[in-house]
């Protein structure tokens, strides 16, 4: 072990750091109903399993605060929200933190795997009776404060330097819209362009089924309209190359980045 560190019934924790049954680390609670025909018009976020899913006019719970999902595919994601809201009842909400910092319950919530609890049938839900048992790695209220500062700090980085990425995006679609219409020359080119019909500047070929060379270990991918499908055995082209969706919802737009 570690120096600092303890063992506990179930693994090796930091010393100070304590294992609380889920109902001892925060309270939760069902949300409640809200059809389409009740909202009325307003800022107050409604969350449900999934998260955001609308607006309402009226807040139940005061913010800041989290929900779990409680059924469908995202049952046990932790979701947070910054202001008052109104939880949906697809979702379980905490009324009581028991004095633990709240942004760090939420990220201790959404690392924590709820796959094993699951009380539904084919429709998964989460049950607060069968979490309440769940053990959490509790540590003082001043580390969990750290913790928080740190992944907060973590968050923001990652959501600044998306929103970087998308703006470098819209910059390259903008270039990319004007130099391959001629509307922006680069330096040392001028003159006029030529049109060509299509036939006399590439030749396209029909893709063919998968059928007889797909295998789950194959070391080429396949690649239909929406991208890679799976993988075969033997390749069909060796050169690179150019996919244009031919039907479905991804036609027509061209896939420049991938290479055969």
């Amino acid at each position: 072990m570690k120096e600092g560190s303890k063992r506990t019934e179930i693994g090796v924790t930091p010393k100070g750091w304590e294992f609380v049954p889920f109902s001892e680390f925060v309270s939760i609670q069902r949300g409640h109903d809200l059809t389409a025909r009740q909202r009325r018009n307003g800022s107050v976020p409604v969350l449900g399993s999934a998260g955001l899913n609308g607006f309402h006019d009226t807040a139940i719970q005061a913010g800041p605060g989290l929900v779990l999902g409680r059924s469908g595919a995202s049952y046990g994601q932790a979701h947070w929200c910054k202001s008052d809201f109104w939880p949906h009842n697809t979702a379980l909400y905490v009324t009581d933190f028991f004095g633990n910092d709240p942004r760090f319950a939420f990220y201790l919530l959404r690392a924590t795997d709820f796959s094993q609890h699951n009380s539904g049938g084919a429709q998964q839900s989460l049950n607060r009776n069968f979490i309440a048992g769940v053990l959490l790695a509790r540590p003082p209220r001043p580390e969990q404060e750290k913790i928080r500062h740190c992944l907060d700090d973590a968050d923001a980085l990652i959501e600044w330097l998306e929103r970087l990425i998308a703006k470098k995006r819209l910059i390259k679609q903008g270039a990319m819209q004007d130099l391959l219409t001629a509307k922006r020359r680069l330096p040392g080119f001028s003159g006029e362009w030529v049109e060509r019909k299509l036939g006399a500047l590439l030749t396209v070929r029909h893709g063919r089924s998968q059928k007889e060379v797909e295998t789950s270990s194959g070391p080429y991918p396949i690649l239909a309209t929406g991208g890679q499908i799976g993988t075969a055995d033997r390749f069909l082209w060796n050169k690179p190359s150019v996919m244009i969706g031919r039907k479905g919802m991804n036609w027509p737009p061209f896939r420049p980045d991938i290479q055969a």
